[in-house]
Order: structure tokens, then C-alpha cells, then sequence
């Protein structure tokens, strides 16, 4: 195949482009506002009581013991650093690996998270544990409880899933990660059902056609079937449905019945809305009360109120309804921005007029995807070998010295590019750190390595950033095959090599054969490491899985 057919000229391409970056222009200039309560407080961060371009900006970061620190102009919050995590644990065939993303983005991500949720932190804290995985995370933190889930922090993050989509008119090819991504870390049904409505919403739009409010209240009626989705996967359908129904005390259909009718509920709202010539955002705001603590970051309302803001890009252009967002005190600024950025960048005829932070690094991995979406086998992250890898419980503990140089774990040595900044805590400072891989990131780290934070040369560098114009040729493996099968890799003849994951998916396929389960205890048990520890977490998986098929009558 010849690349010149893939260069940045084909539509999708430049409409990938697009929506990343606009995307990430979103969420940069919500940032700024996210949380502010008053005009003031605006002009205390950022020297402007409103927002119309990208500045440079201070934020207090670390509670009251923390420090006010200095932002560039451009910094983006989780919302980008999430959908990027999400963008890497896309290999190079299109395969999503949810492990990866689980255990080693979400864990890693707590040495760099800006401007997390609540909710997604917990989430990312309780995967640390060796027994918790993407699915069965069900968590219980300092008031926030997994089954509560139902804010925006999942649907922000789930547009690489589309992006990176080899066939946009079958959505279940995609909708089943954009789900395992959701369930990771949210387990309210109007957390899941958010993400799939902006994965519908943008598919809708990547394949040319237009979004009307006859289109949205399709998308909406078919969130009442996700609960198919969920029954489609052995570790959805056998291990985390029983347990989510048992907490609970309801089915999957009805739960999805009702936040499908609430969204439909939510468009007729919005539909006065849009009959009424002045189409006033904040009225809007005010409708869909997400104004209110309660509903600010919920998902299926974030979701819907961006893609409601599409249908107004005939009588305003992407960037005036952006500013309309980030300068609506008050609401979830970041992320309504940034989800409709994602939309409005398909339809737009120009990226950002301003740079991001990290732009460079932003629009290659959104031609990769692009190339994956053309069944173009593309390099991507290596990730560590994840059956030795043991998430940090610390988020600082990711950051430590090999060679006289500082690492971010899992992501190699990472260059000082700021000076450092230190708070009331003696113990820890922040600092701006470029990673070999080319995105940026501020960092908390241990105080004893401050005489460390000095200028480093990056060398060795994973992937060189993809051209505006083609792919490079030695990122060109192989023209991927039509319906390829993606399949577990074969155990490595190492005990201590082999994965619980793949276990208990054999045991699962073998339909609990006790002669296999009694064969794999035995060789759990043989492990140098945690053998113990091993065998306990494989026994839970398998009993769940055990009595939740049990408990629905399937064979």
C-alpha cells in the first residue's frame, strides 16, 4: 500500500487531527475557570476576570499544605492526560489493552494527575492493590463508592476508542472498550451511558454525517442496551454484573432504562431550548441544572449538553461557543469544553488559532490512531512486562533514581524543564518534567532528590513524533488483515511468568473444569513471588465468576 494515500490531506485524517486538538484547546482554557466560584477568583488565577485566550495561569496544588505553582499557557488538566493515557493503551493492531490502561496508566498517572475528580482518584488508588483489576474495582474510599461513579471523568477520556475505530458503522466494535474503559474506574450507570453517548456522538460525526437532535434522541433510546455490551464480555458478564447486581439490589436493564429515560427527559429540555431564538447558554445551564454541586460533572448531562452545543456551530464558530463554556462559573468548564471540542473539531475547517501544551505530542498519537483506524499496523508504547509489574501505592514512589537520573516509572528518564517549587511540606517539591516519550508532566516529588533536578539530556527516545504529512516508514509494519483475531498470548514456560489474567480466562473458557483449576492452583502456589497472595486472588476471581453464572443458569 502506498502511504500516499494516508497522508494528512484524506478527511479523516485532518478530522482526527482536529478533534485531539480541539479537543485539548477545550480543556486548557476550561482549566483555567474549572472550580472558580466568581469572576474573582478567575482574575486571582489567571490576572483576568474572564477567559478568551490561553495565558499562563497559578493554581494551588496539594490541599492547604500544598503549594500555588505557576501553569504555562496551554496546560491541560486529566481530561487530556487520561485520553492520552487511553490513546497509548491502543497497540498498534487497534487492540485496547484495558490491563495496561488499569494497571499501569491509571497507577502511574497519580505521580502527575491535574486537576483530578474525587471519584477517579479513589478508583485509581483502590487498582494498586494487587487483588483489584478493571473489572471488579469495586471500591469504597472516603465516601466515594464505586457504584456512585456517575460523573464525566470516563466519557471525557473514551475518543481515541472512536478515532482509532476500523469500522465506525458497526458501533460495537468499538463501544465494547469505550465500556471496559468506563467500568475501570465508574460504576454508575450515567457514567457509562455518558461515555457511550459521546463515543455515538463522535462516530456520528467521523463518518460525515450530521448531528441533529433526531439523531441524539436515537443515541439516546439505544443507551437501554448497553447491558448487552456488558453481557458480551466473560469478564463483564461473569464477574463484575453479579457482583454490581448484588450491590445494587437491581438489574443492568433496569438501571440503564432509567438513566436512557433520563436522557431523553434531558433532550426534550433542551429542545425548548433550541427553539428559543435566543439560545442563551447559561438558560442552558440552568435547564439541565448543571449548575448545581450535584449534577455539575454528571456524565449522560456533560455528555449530552456537549453535543446539544454542536447543533449551534451553524450560528457561532467552535471557538466563540468555547468561550461561552469556560466563562460559565460554576459548572464543570473543563470538560464540557473539551468534549465539545472533540466534536466540533470533526466539522471544523481549522485547528485552534493557539497552541497547547504538548501539541506536538498530541497530534501524533492522533494520526496514529488514524493509521490504526486504516488497518495500519503503527508503533506504539512498550509497555513493562505487566506480571512483574506492581503498581506504586504512592504516587511519589513513581518517580525514582537509576544512574544518577530521575525516572517516571514504567516511562523512562524524565528531563527537568522548570525550576523546582517548594510549599509548607519540606518533604516533597514540584517540577515540570518532559518524559522520553514527548509530553510533559508536573510532577510531586521526594525532597532527597532535589540535588537531581538539574538539566539531563533525553536520549534514547521511544518514537520519533509523526509528521503533519505522512507516516514515517519505519513506524509501517504491516497492512492489517480484515477481521484479525486478536488472541491471548501462549503462557510462557516460567511459572513465575505466567498471568492470573490468563488463568482464570481458561478457566472461565473451560467452564470451571476442576481438573484446570486444581492444575492452575498448583502452579500459582509453585511462584517465587506471592504465591499465597496469587492463589487467593485467583480463587475470588473464579468463585465470582463461579456464582455469577450460576446464579443466571448458564451452562
Amino acid at each position: 500500500m502506498n502511504l500516499k494515500d494516508y497522508e494528512v490531506s484524506d478527511i479523516r485524517h485532518q478530522a482526527t487531527v482536529r478533534s485531539a486538538l480541539w479537543a485539548a484547546y477545550g480543556d486548557a482554557l476550561g482549566f483555567i475557570t474549572e472550580l472558580a466560584k466568581d469572576k474573582s477568583a478567575v482574575k486571582y488565577r489567571s490576572g483576568k476576570s474572564e477567559i478568551c485566550s490561553l495565558i499562563p495561569w497559578k493554581r494551588v496544588l496539594g490541599g492547604m499544605y500544598g503549594i500555588s505553582t505557576n501553569l504555562v499557557s496551554g496546560c491541560y488538566s486529566d481530561d487530556t492526560q487520561l485520553r492520552l493515557s487511553t490513546s497509548r493503551a491502543i497497540n498498534g493492531q487497534g487492540f485496547f489493552d484495558v490491563e495496561a490502561f488499569a494497571k499501569f496508566e491509571l497507577t502511574v498517572w497519580q505521580a502527575y494527575a491535574l486537576g483530578a475528580g474525587r471519584g477517579t482518584k479513589a478508583a485509581t488508588q483502590s487498582l494498586t492493590f494487587k487483588n483489584k483489576n478493571w473489572f471488579n474495582n469495586f471500591f469504597s474510599v472516603k465516601g466515594n463508592i464505586y457504584t456512585n461513579g456517575g460523573g464525566n471523568g470516563a466519557a471525557m477520556r473514551i475518543q481515541p476508542h472512536v478515532w482509532a475505530a476500523q469500522d465506525l458503522s458497526n458501533p460495537i466494535s468499538f463501544l465494547t472498550d469505550v465500556v471496559k474503559n468506563s467500568i475501570t474506574t465508574h460504576g454508575h450507570p450515567r457514567g457509562i451511558a455518558g461515555a457511550v453517548f459521546h463515543a455515538l456522538s463522535l462516530a456520528t460525526l467521523l463518518q460525515g454525517s450530521s448531528l441533529t437532535l433526531e439523531k441524539l434522541v436515537t443515541i439516546a433510546d439505544s443507551c437501554k442496551n448497553i447491558p448487552n455490551i456488558i453481557r458480551s464480555d466473560d469478564y463483564l458478564s461473569n464477574i463484575w454484573l453479579p457482583e454490581w447486581e448484588e450491590q445494587l439490589e437491581t438489574t443492568i436493564d433496569q438501571a440503564f432504562e432509567i438513566v436512557s429515560n433520563e436522557l431523553l427527559e434531558d433532550l426534550k429540555i433542551s429542545q425548548d431550548w433550541l427553539n428559543d431564538p435566543q439560545e442563551d447558554y447559561r438558560n442552558l445551564i440552568n435547564l439541565l441544572h448543571l449548575d448545581k454541586p450535584e449534577q455539575r460533572g454528571s456524565g449522560t448531562k456533560t455528555a449530552l449538553i456537549s453535543s446539544i452545543l454542536v447543533l449551534k456551530l451553524n450560528k457561532l464558530t467552535a471557538q466563540q461557543i468555547i468561550y461561552e463554556i469556560v466563562n460559565a462559573l460554576n459548572t464543570d468548564t473543563d470538560t464540557i469544553a473539551t468534549m465539545f471540542g472533540a466534536l466540533a473539531g470533526i466539522i471544523s475547517n481549522d485547528i485552534p488559532i493557539e497552541n497547547i501544551q504538548d501539541q506536538k505530542y498530541i497530534k501524533s498519537e492522533a494520526s496514529r490512531l488514524y493509521y490504526i483506524s486504516q488497518k495500519i499496523e503503527v508503533q506504539g508504547f512498550v509497555y513493562p512486562n505487566l506480571i512483574k509489574w506492581t503498581p506504586q501505592r504512592s504516587a511519589v514512589a513513581n518517580i525514582f533514581l537509576r544512574d544518577n537520573k530521575l525516572e517516571l516509572n514504567g516511562f523512562g528518564i524524565i528531563e527537568p524543564i522548570s525550576t523546582p517549587s517548594h510549599g509548607k511540606q519540606k518533604s516533597h517539591y514540584y517540577q515540570w518534567f518532559k518524559t522520553e516519550w514527548g509530553f510533559t508532566a508536573l510532577i510531586k516529588i521526594k525532597s532527597e532528590y532535589l540535588p537531581y533536578s538539574e538539566q539531563q539530556n533525553i536520549t534514547n527516545a521511544h518514537v520519533e513524533p509523526l509528521s503533519d504529512n505522512k507516516l514515517p516508514n519505519q513506524l509501517v509494519n504491516k497492512q492489517i488483515q480484515q477481521d484479525l483475531p486478536l488472541s491471548i498470548e501462549n503462557p510462557v514456560a516460567d511459572i513465575n511468568e505466567v498471568s492470573i489474567d490468563y488463568l482464570t480466562k481458561k478457566a472461565i473458557a473451560s467452564h470451571f473444569n476442576p481438573q484446570i483449576i486444581g492444575e492452575h492452583i498448583l502452579l500459582l502456589s509453585s511462584k517465587n513471588e506471592l504465591p499465597i497472595e496469587s492463589v487467593i486472588s485467583y480463587s475470588s476471581i473464579i468463585a465470582k465468576a463461579k456464582i455469577g453464572r450460576d446464579k443466571r443458569g448458564v451452562n
